[in-house]
């Protein structure tokens, strides 16, 4: 089964909110697993990231919960103690009720019952895992959503994915879809919520001017994007947490020390709030290009460029034009030797 590739970060993940508490039970069984295996259940609550975990017992778990939204969660099985990248991961809601997880070997692999939201939520995954690639999934992605849309599969499930940038983010083709949606879906907080991410991917489409921002870097000092302008810029969001943006780092530090003496630079915006693990994280992966962060959750410039996972990156040309997205490290260097000399 293909499996999503960007970390999701929870933190910008959809909710919807209740009248006032309410209980959510994830239960089930994962093959036959015992301690030291455990279950982590990730998710916000109340605006902070939130982590639960529970030992199995003969494959047996159960996580119970109180929440004030329907919220979006990433369920990981570790089969020795903590986390580990890459994950074995399902997402899910934490809805009212019982939601039941069921597999005989890996929770990736889950078959998932019990709640509507979650059931909708299945159906709509199965829908791209049945495409083995994630490139082909991509470029099926509209007429999936458009069959989808016209089996009227739950319009919150269809809505939270187009907001969380689920295999499209181009800003044309995300209003396209809206309009084809119901009325009720477009008046919806949802759907107001995915119309202003619209006019967001708008101002940071390919060949627009990169929206400036100001930020503080490493010693408090504010530091404004256009103050680089005049080369060429990698906009880089991470995080300290985020493994994915860690491992990346590795080698994306080769990759600047080779362009870094040909009009070349790095802009690294943390989405931490913890100002000492954000720096000590700098230090550990040895980052001696710019940082910069506010902090706060969420950060305002992470915000504006409408980021819905870390790693997320923009190359920005010396003019202050975003020329590409989401290059690989690999790809960077290829972009950059076509572009520059070597230092």
């Amino acid at each position: 089964m293909m499996k999503q590739l960007i970390y999701t970060l929870l933190c910008f993940m959809p909710t919807f909110a209740f009248a006032q508490q309410t209980d959510f039970v994830i239960k089930g069984k994962i093959g036959q697993w015992c301690a030291p295996v455990r279950l982590y259940l990730k998710y916000v609550k109340d605006g902070t990231p939130t982590t639960d975990s529970v030992v199995l017992k003969n494959g047996e778990f159960e996580i119970r919960g109180k929440l004030k939204k329907i919220t979006s969660a990433s369920l990981i099985l570790s089969r020795k103690p903590g986390l580990h990248w890459p994950y074995d991961e399902l997402f899910l809601y934490l809805v009212p009720g019982v939601t039941t997880i069921c597999s005989k070997d890996s929770v990736a692999n889950a078959v998932v019952s019990g709640t509507e939201i979650n059931l909708a939520y299945a159906k709509f995954q199965l829908a791209f895992t049945e495409i083995k690639t994630q490139e082909a999934a991509r470029k099926s992605a509209m007429g999936i959503y458009r069959k989808l849309i016209k089996e009227s599969l739950s319009q919150f499930v269809l809505l939270s994915a187009l907001k969380s940038g689920s295999y499209i983010s181009d800003y044309k083709q995300l209003d396209s879809l809206l309009r084809e949606m119901p009325l009720t879906a477009q008046r919806s907080t949802e759907g107001i919520e995915l119309s202003a991410k619209i006019s967001r991917r708008q101002k940071i489409a390919l060949g627009s001017i990169a929206p400036d921002f100001e930020q503080w870097d490493t010693s408090g000092k504010p530091l404004k994007l256009s103050a680089l302008r005049g080369k060429y810029v990698l906009l880089d969001f991470w995080a300290s947490w985020c493994k994915p943006c860690r491992a990346e780092n590795l080698h994306l530090v080769k990759v600047y020390d080779q362009f870094k003496n040909s009009n070349f630079t790095v802009l690294g915006i943390s989405i931490d709030v913890g100002r000492e693990k954000w720096l000590k994280a700098i230090v550990d992966d040895g980052l001696q290009w710019l940082h910069a962060s506010d902090l706060k959750r969420p950060n305002a410039a992470a915000n504006l460029y409408d980021i819905q996972a870390v790693p997320t990156n923009f190359l920005i040309d010396p003019k202050g034009k975003i020329i590409a997205k989401n290059l690989s490290v690999t790809e960077l260097e290829n972009y950059l030797r076509s572009l520059l000399k070597e230092g």
